[in-house]
């Protein structure tokens, strides 16, 4: 009981966000909790912790700390911090599937792990994972989230007779999410601001682009975004007619030089926005 009652501890922490701590709602828990958590993706690099292949014999990072082979990633640093917990990685290194097959016989030692639906669900009708469903109350984010998304909702109840649900789901493409690319903004900064060209002492080639654009092509459409203090929105034009779609035009082009696919990059932004963000083009989306 208390291997379950740790896991959806975990949920409620993970999916119910930060306030979770204080919300007179939330499953209570002891300052200093330990979380064993044998969750990643696919292979252990994916993990909470660095893998021996990746930090070799100490990766410093741009926060300026060096991690070494088992330190727990900065994000989850900051979660275990934010949350007052103690995150244990029990991660084996597996894809969904066999990760679960390595804890079904040992479900004792971990608190949270991956697997499939189809596996989380059939070992919560069999009593071994725990009926999410039964702490939503306790997790006014997550319930929040569901109601407003059904679909969602459906796709992971694991029995339709008693609304039972044993996992949460994955965000995948949500909101567009894999449209939305991350990059050091140290990166962005030198790449995209300042007068002129960009210019590299040395750059390799892109690969061949095979991206369809999703943005208009021609046209002009209007989007709301943040005033260039962040105090306020207003509407600014985009105008595709000015320049047209960047993915396009990189498609017609193919391979090209780092420099060029910056410097196009960069005449897209100023004459879409009509120069609206300067020589802040890193503001610009």
């Amino acid at each position: 009981m208390k291997k379950l009652l740790s896991l959806i501890m975990a949920l409620a922490l993970l999916l119910g966000a930060v306030s979770v701590t204080t919300a007179e709602s939330a499953l209570p828990y002891a300052e200093g909790t330990v979380l064993r958590m044998a969750t990643g993706y696919n292979n252990a690099k994916t993990g909470l912790s660095f893998d021996p292949s990746v930090a070799g014999e100490g990766i410093t990072l741009a926060d300026g700390k060096t991690y070494n082979a088992g330190d727990l990633k900065p994000t989850w640093v900051a979660v275990q911090d934010t949350l007052k917990v103690v995150f244990e990685d029990k991660y084996q290194g597996n894809g969904a599937a066999k990760e679960f097959d390595y804890w079904k016989e040992q479900l004792d030692q971990v608190d949270m792990l991956s697997g499939t639906a189809a596996k989380l669900s059939e070992a919560g009708e069999a009593g071994l994972i725990v009926n999410i469903a039964e702490y939503l109350d306790q997790m006014p984010n997550f319930k929040a989230y569901l109601e407003e998304n059904p679909i969602v909702k459906l796709s992971i109840t694991g029995n339709t007779d008693t609304g039972a649900i044993y996992f949460s789901p994955y965000f995948d493409g949500v909101d567009d999410i894999e449209r939305m690319p991350l990059m050091r903004v140290d990166w962005v900064v030198k790449l995209l601001d300042g007068e002129g060209e960009f210019t590299a002492e040395a750059c390799k080639d892109t690969a061949a682009p095979v991206y369809t654009p999703y943005m208009p092509t021609e046209g002009k459409i209007e989007i709301e975004t943040p005033t260039l203090d962040g105090t306020a929105t207003e509407i600014v034009t985009k105008d595709y007619d000015a320049y047209g779609n960047i993915i396009a035009k990189m498609n017609e082009k193919g391979s090209m030089s780092g420099v060029e696919a910056v410097n196009m990059l960069r005449e897209y932004i100023d004459k879409t926005y009509n120069g609206y963000y300067g020589t802040q083009r890193r503001l610009g989306r």
